[in-house]
């Protein structure tokens, strides 16, 4: 009965509380983590001592939350512990009275008071089973919602896998909007043709990253479809569709694991053969040779200790591993400089050959050579053609292919010098 009562009054007591320390923990990992991922920037900017700070209030904030529910807790323990040594003694001076009188041997006394102390050890053990249990409540209640939480991207009963697919493409008039009255696709519609490479080209906001977002299921359009060689993409399971889909994205997502290990996300039953390939083809085997331990290299978080070129090239190495027929590169080479990204062109062409691939970039050097380019402007598709045939149209390509010129021109004049 004691247990029972200074547990529920302890509990009662602190609920609110621990969810308020750990909502302090949170924040004060979440602080530290962005820390040490921005060390430069906090060494540059001189913000060491006010981080520091910043971090020591969280600190105080959240021993402060911690040490009123530790308080309660201890007491509970301290009282539960009482209640134990009260009870042996109350049992032991039954015991010598029963004795006394007669009415009970030194042996029954005896296993009784053993069996009262291996029940109150054991009910010490529960105290601190629900007191582990409190404590890690706000944890497990915040880990269970987010595995509760309902996907926005609904897989249809009847949906199939596609086996592998050839990768012809059609957009029918797919409209997709982030609000409701704010449309960032408005009814796009095109046709691309197995292994035939698109480029698609617009200002910031126009829509390109979203459109290719919604090939991979990353949205479902709200009105329209997206077929692959004639089968609604939403009639296909999702890990069906996505297999058949190599992401290359803007900022390589690298583990801190090793090279192979990141290059085996693409496919776990790879043989050496098939990287050793992978990595040939992305223009990526000559400075994997160059690591200390080669694939056994470990890779620190985010790819840091490698250059923006070589986290890319490994980037398109896992896609290739990957072996699918429709490849999408979203600004793969935005934020590199011009002699890598002439390395990283060939490894495009490479990686490209035979497959159906959707390019956005900025730098319209590297989409020259696509087969088409797709113009988006606003979420609308306003021109499609070749390279050289949107320039003479003189409409919004040939506008940002220009000002594009105008602004490398005076950086190679200036490199020249």
């Amino acid at each position: 009965v004691v247990f029972g009562i200074l547990t529920t009054f302890v509990v009662r007591r602190t609920n609110s509380l621990q969810s308020e320390v750990e909502r302090y923990n949170t924040h004060l990992t979440e602080r530290a983590s962005d820390v040490f991922g921005n060390i430069p920037v906090v060494q540059s900017f001189t913000r060491i001592d006010s981080e520091i700070r910043s971090v020591a209030a969280l600190m105080r904030s959240a021993l402060g939350a911690q040490l009123p529910v530790l308080n309660w807790w201890a007491i509970a323990v301290i009282g539960a512990k009482a209640a134990a040594t009260l009870t042996l003694l109350a049992i032991f001076l039954l015991g010598v009275e029963l004795h006394a009188r007669g009415l009970a041997t030194i042996g029954q006394i005896v296993t009784f008071t053993a069996f009262s102390t291996l029940l109150i050890g054991q009910l010490n053990e529960i105290v601190s089973f629900i007191n582990g249990v409190f404590l890690q409540a706000p944890k497990l209640h915040e880990f269970f919602r987010v595995l509760d939480t309902p996907s926005h991207i609904i897989e249809r009963a009847t949906a199939r896998d596609p086996g592998k697919l050839l990768g012809h493409i059609r957009f029918d008039h797919v409209s997709f909007g982030y609000e409701p009255d704010i449309k960032a696709i408005d009814d796009v519609s095109f046709e691309i043709a197995s292994g035939e490479t698109v480029a698609f080209v617009g200002a910031t906001g126009s829509g390109k990253s979203t459109t290719l977002n919604l090939l991979h299921r990353v949205f479902d359009p709200d009105a329209g479809a997206i077929l692959i060689d004639g089968v609604d993409i939403r009639d296909m399971t999702l890990a069906g569709l996505r297999r058949n889909i190599g992401v290359v994205f803007q900022e390589p997502m690298l583990l801190a694991r090793s090279i192979e290990e990141n290059l085996r996300i693409g496919n776990l039953d790879a043989t050496h053969a098939d990287i050793a390939l992978a990595l040939q083809r992305a223009q990526a085997a000559e400075f994997v040779a160059r690591q200390p331990a080669g694939l056994a290299t470990m890779i620190s978080e985010r790819g840091r200790s490698l250059s923006g070129g070589e986290r890319q090239r490994l980037s398109i190495a896992r896609a290739l591993l990957k072996d699918p027929p429709i490849m999408v590169f979203d600004e793969a080479t935005s934020a590199l400089d011009s002699e890598t990204e002439a390395e990283l062109q060939k490894a495009l062409v490479s990686a490209t050959k035979g497959r159906t691939t959707f390019i956005i970039a900025h730098r319209f050097s590297t989409i020259r050579t696509a087969d088409r380019i797709v113009v988006l402007d606003d979420g609308r598709m306003v021109e499609t053609g070749t390279f050289d045939e949107l320039v003479a149209r003189r409409g919004i390509f040939a506008k940002l292919a220009s000002r594009q010129v105008a602004q490398t021109a005076p950086e190679m004049q200036s490199a020249a010098e």
